[in-house]
């Protein structure tokens, strides 16, 4: 775990990281992380922060979700073309080529 809280941390500094090993880590078994990395540089009293969390896929950790500094959910891309408003209860779909529900 790596705690910083100073001026030098610049945007997309790692700030903390939370590591989930399988039983042997020092062989890179992973199964999920959550990193904290600076969304901008830090300042007194200003400490902006991305939340990223990882899971495991075939052996590799890979960014699944991030809570940008700003509050944005980012969900399965590090750069949305639209927004998402959720209030209350929803659901959301997707169809493939076929029109199939996946």
């Amino acid at each position: 775990v790596l705690n910083r809280a100073d001026d030098s941390i610049q945007s997309g500094n790692q700030i903390a990281n939370l590591l989930i090993t399988g039983d042997d880590p020092s062989a890179g078994q992973s199964g999920a992380a959550i990193n904290f990395t600076a969304g901008d540089s830090w300042t007194t009293n200003y400490y902006p922060t991305n939340i990223v969390f990882y899971n495991d896929n075939a052996g590799t950790l890979a960014p699944r979700m991030t809570l940008d500094s700003s509050g944005r959910l980012l969900v399965g891309t590090p750069t949305p073309n639209t927004s998402l408003t959720v209030n209350g209860q929803g659901a959301l779909g997707s169809e493939d080529a076929s029109g199939n529900g996946i």
